[in-house]
């Protein structure tokens, strides 16, 4: 097992997420643990994130812990119990850039991407707005008080901090706007305008960021919560790591062979050397990369796309994934925001988050039809796509747009 990725901070330590092959004593795995106060490297601004000093492991599941480890004795902590992964608690910022993007407060109006995906004609052919339908969302967290989830679509909350420890008690809220940007465009009802692709889905939410800030260990407690405890039917990831990071790998291998179709944005960095970003790039069957078109069909310059090259010594071996899966809207999309001011004001933004949740919706929507399973929304999904660009697969349409009046057919042939 290659350790040499892991770095010691300035006190000779190192804050780890480590999986083991069978279930282990907690006592044992103390023995090793060393109290010390989580100093955050990466990102410096970051230090006051951790209020307490850090005494005990963090339990993410019966086998996979996150704690603070001398640097020297790393070698011998994976000799001694059976260690499955081991990974640096990388602590990283999503990346966002606001100039790029019209980020603006605005009044209320439509979401244009309802229309260009024929959703009020799915809803005539026989789907119940995403009805009974399980949708997790991993994100900033969520404002449940805006007028468009008046009708009670956010189900389920949890908080988890940049240790992976859920914070018990914890309110939903969200810590900027992301994530209730997000969720308005996944299942918004309609407030006024139309809003949501699946308004009637049951949404949980994982607060899984602090404004832009996660790390390895707060995505890896939210995808176990939502492997473990909510089980969703969809699950939406509008965030990422630039680069090739397979720490997520094995959880969203666990939710995809448990039959959830996770979508995931390519990322905002294109054509930068990191142009697409982790899980997106993972060569899973059942993760769906998303790339942004705007309302012409054409593709945001920033959305990511291209190969992603996995090396042997990765979990997933010598691997490829090409991005995006598909394109969707993500362009000047007008979706819900938290209350400023004491008004609930709602946003215009742009970027492969806002197109993930199409997607994540599209799916509800198709699956709370009395005939369609996930694997046939899936197959709906994915064969309704329409070569865009250069001919066959490229680095910027990726698979494919969606031909929406494909999918109509599709589910009026039922």
């Amino acid at each position: 097992m290659q350790l040499n990725h892991l770095r010691a901070n300035s006190r000779g330590d190192c804050d780890v997420v480590v999986r083991f092959l069978n279930e282990i004593s907690p006592q044992s795995v103390m023995s090793l643990a060393k109290r010390a106060s989580c100093l955050i490297t990466p990102v410096p601004s970051l230090e006051m994130a951790f209020t307490a000093s850090v005494e005990d492991p963090v339990w993410l599941d019966a086998i996979t812990v996150a704690l603070t480890i001398e640097h020297k004795k790393i070698a011998s902590f994976v000799n001694i119990f059976d260690v499955q992964e081991i990974y640096e608690n990388t602590i990283f910022q999503v990346p966002h850039a606001p100039e790029i993007g019209p980020a603006a407060a605005v009044e209320n109006e439509a979401n244009w991407g309802i229309d260009y995906l024929r959703i009020p004609e799915l809803i005539k052919a026989g789907c119940d707005e995403g009805a009974n339908i399980k949708v997790g969302v991993l994100d900033s967290g969520v404002t449940p008080l805006h007028p468009c989830f008046a009708n009670g679509q956010i189900k389920g909350y949890a908080a988890f901090d940049l240790r992976g420890e859920q914070i018990a008690g914890e309110q939903p809220r969200d810590s900027m706007w992301h994530g209730t940007h997000v969720c308005g465009i996944l299942a918004g009802a309609n407030d006024g305008f139309a809003r949501g692709v699946a308004p009637k889905s049951e949404v949980y939410v994982g607060r899984v960021l602090e404004g832009w800030n996660g790390s390895v260990a707060s995505i890896k407690a939210g995808l176990i919560w939502m492997r473990d405890v909510v089980k969703p039917n969809v699950l939406n990831l509008s965030l990422g790591w630039p680069g090739l990071h397979p720490e997520w790998y094995s959880e969203l291998r666990d939710l995809v062979e448990a039959g959830t179709i996770v979508c995931a944005a390519s990322g905002n960095e294109f054509p930068s050397p990191d142009r697409h970003r982790s899980p997106a790039n993972y060569p899973l069957k059942g993760v769906i990369s998303i790339g942004a078109i705007n309302q012409a069909a054409e593709v945001w310059e920033y959305s990511g796309g291209g190969a992603a090259v996995w090396p042997e010594d990765s979990p997933m071996g010598e691997n490829e994934a090409f991005l995006p899966a598909i394109v969707a809207p993500g362009v000047d999309i007008v979706s819900s925001a938290p209350p400023a001011g004491g008004a609930y004001p709602y946003r215009r933004e742009s970027g492969t988050s806002m197109a993930t949740p199409f997607i994540s919706g599209l799916l509800a929507l198709l699956i709370s039809h009395p005939k369609i399973d996930s694997d046939l929304a899936l197959t709906i999904l994915l064969g309704s796509l329409v070569d865009g660009g250069a001919p066959g697969v490229d680095d910027r349409y990726g698979g494919g747009y969606l031909d929406s009046s494909l999918v109509v057919s599709a589910v009026r042939a039922l």
